[in-house]
Parts: structure tokens; C-alpha cells; sequence
């Protein structure tokens, strides 16, 4: 059974050879880039895992662990989208009317 990482090279390879006969498609383009991301993360956790040291020393592993956290902390700031919202939440019972645009 494949891999998640596995289906992704296959899946980037299939973009690949759909990108070389319609090379100006945006939306190939766009699934490419989101394709090779996901393999990048992928591929970065497994180095993760693999590196991950074998000790009970804390300092060592402290280190580790704090790659890996800011790592996550980095994925999770980069891939947002969309206007910024307030972080605090609007208490009034009309605040749907405030927030989404009128129609």
C-alpha cells in the first residue's frame, strides 16, 4: 500500500506530464505548486522522524523539539488566506450583519 507521500510524487509526476502538454493552464500550475508543498512538508517531517534522537538527555531533545515546534508554528502562519480577522469576537446578537457583506 502506498504512502501519502508516495500517492504525492505520483500525483506530481501526473501534473508534470499534464503541465508539458498544456504548459500555460494556471490551474495545473496552481495544483503543481500545492503538489510540491505537500511533498516539502511531507518529506520534511519524515527527516523529523528520522533525526529524531535516541537519548533521555533533555537538552538534546529539547532542541529537536523546538525545531519541530517552530517548524509546525511556520506551516501554520504561511498558508493563511483571506482578510484579517478581529481576534476578538463580536458579542452583539448583530454582529453576523457587521461581519458579512451585504448582498
Amino acid at each position: 500500500m502506498a504512502t501519502v507521500l508516495e500517492k504525492y510524487w505520483n500525483l506530481r509526476c501526473q501534473v508534470e506530464q499534464m503541465m508539458a502538454q498544456n504548459p500555460s493552464h494556471a490551474g495545473l500550475l496552481w495544483s503543481y505548486g500545492e503538489v510540491i508543498y505537500r511533498i516539502s512538508v511531507l518529506e520534511t517531517c519524515q527527516s523529523f522522524c528520522k533525526s529524531a534522537p535516541q537519548t533521555t538527555d533533555p537538552n538534546c531533545l529539547r532542541g529537536h523539539y523546538q525545531m519541530v515546534d517552530a517548524f509546525i508554528q511556520c506551516m501554520t502562519q504561511e498558508r493563511r488566506y483571506g482578510p484579517t480577522v478581529d481576534p476578538t469576537p463580536p458579542t452583539s446578537v448583530t454582529a453576523p450583519k457587521t461581519i458579512l457583506p451585504s448582498s
